[in-house]
């Protein structure tokens, strides 16, 4: 995330000077591909409850993150729209990416690590990164039979996911011009719009 804001801003100081095309923007989403962006860090972060809360705890740890999550999202939304009108792109996306660096310089400071001593890597984080052995760990771990039908489960989960991440890119991409062009919104409006449609969402 913190790459991505950074070739956002860089982007945006670009278009302050000439026209691009928005093709360009596209950049900002090759980090995130990579390292496997909200997936990822959303494993990361049950990952990490789970391993520091204890077992009467977990459950209530969970929730509250994901509330914490639902709410950071609706609220950034929220205030987002309001920034850019009032104070433009560049500013919008250099506010985000000193709020990420923050945010990272915390986690790497003040966050202790979960993980046992003997479980941490000893090698290269980069090998570490690019290593296929743990491809095939993976794709044998999908693959396995198990009782219960917990394959096919896994594997429908896999799918359903896939297919609701497909559609929540597909309509990211193209609702906020559907919007302005249909009903004429402004920034602020579909903020506010982006920011009921969460509240709808999480009450069901």
């Amino acid at each position: 995330f913190f790459v991505s804001a950074i070739i956002l801003v860089v982007l945006t100081q670009i278009t302050t000077a000439t026209n691009i095309s928005p093709w360009w923007f596209l950049l900002s989403s090759v980090p995130s591909v990579f390292s496997g962006g909200t997936c990822a860090l959303i494993t990361i972060l049950y990952c990490h409850v789970s391993d520091v809360a204890t077992e009467e705890k977990r459950a209530m740890r969970m929730v509250t993150m994901e509330a914490a999550l639902g709410l950071g999202m609706m609220a950034g939304g929220v205030a987002s729209g309001y920034l850019y009108a009032a104070t433009g792109a560049s500013t919008l996306f250099i506010l985000v990416g000193s709020i990420i660096s923050i945010a990272l310089i915390y986690v790497y400071f003040f966050v202790p690590e979960s993980l046992k001593s003997e479980d941490l890597q000893t090698g290269s984080r980069i090998r570490e990164f690019f290593r296929l052995d743990l491809v095939k760990v993976l794709v044998r771990t999908c693959i396995k039979k198990r009782e219960n039908y917990d394959r096919a489960i896994i594997w429908f989960v896999m799918m359903s996911l896939t297919l609701c991440i497909f559609a929540m890119e597909g309509e990211n991409t193209v609702n906020y011009m559907f919007m302005r062009k249909q009903f004429d919104y402004t920034v602020q409006d579909y903020s506010v719009f982006n920011a009921a449609r969460v509240v709808i969402q999480v009450v069901g």
